[in-house]
């Protein structure tokens, strides 16, 4: 092999080398913009999700306390009632503002039917019935229409156990939004057994909304 053959050799493999490396140095380029593409296609996701589970939080929480104090009303204005079928005299007519405080709490029950999580739902589910057949109940006493186990002291007995039924709802909302860590600070999570008197036979057209969950 002659000298010359030798330089062209070279030549050719020096250009060859040069070719690669630049190719090869291309293709690292390439795969770390596309990996960086990745990171932030990756990132952008996770904020995105992080940015929806805020809302979606704060929508809950809105809905839970509109709820939560919208029961706590109709609730306070059933008693309100009870204690008018007493005779109690008050400066203001609890019968007036009862169908305003069960319409509104109407309204914040069928928000949370779209926001609430099933367990939360459950719970929510019978303090609506139990407050619609409540109201049922005092509209019939005194439209003196009540049924023979009807009466007020027992509307007032069942009024006070709806109590447990609303701190178990209350609990169960916190824990969701994760304002109580420890469920062991909080009232039971099991939802007190429905009482036997909440039957079809006690329930009225004019005593209840619908309560599907």
């Amino acid at each position: 092999m002659t000298e010359s053959s030798i330089a062209i050799i070279v030549a050719v493999l020096g250009i060859a080398g040069t070719l690669g490396s630049a190719v090869f140095t291309q293709l690292l380029a390439s795969r770390a913009r596309q990996a960086e593409i990745d990171r932030e296609e990756r990132a952008r996701a996770a904020e995105h999700a992080r940015v929806q589970a805020d809302e979606a939080l704060a929508t809950r929480r809105a809905c839970y306390i509109a709820f939560n104090a919208a029961a706590r009303r109709f609730h306070a204005q059933v008693r309100h009632c009870t204690h008018a079928l007493r005779g109690q005299e008050r400066p203001d007519d609890p019968w007036a503002a009862l169908d305003e405080t069960r319409t509104a709490f109407a309204n914040d029950y069928a928000e949370l039917q779209l926001t609430a999580p099933d367990r939360v739902l459950t719970a929510a589910h019978g303090v609506n019935s139990r407050l619609n057949w409540l109201y049922g109940m005092v509209r019939r006493l005194n439209d003196g229409r009540g049924h023979e186990e009807e009466s007020v002291d027992r509307a007032q007995r069942e009024l006070e156990a709806l109590w447990g039924d609303l701190d178990v709802l209350r609990s169960l909302m916190r824990l969701d939004l994760g304002v109580a860590a420890d469920p062991s600070a909080e009232a039971p999570l099991e939802l007190p057994r429905r009482r036997a008197s909440v039957t079809a036979s006690t329930r009225s057209p004019d005593g209840e909304l619908p309560t599907g969950p």
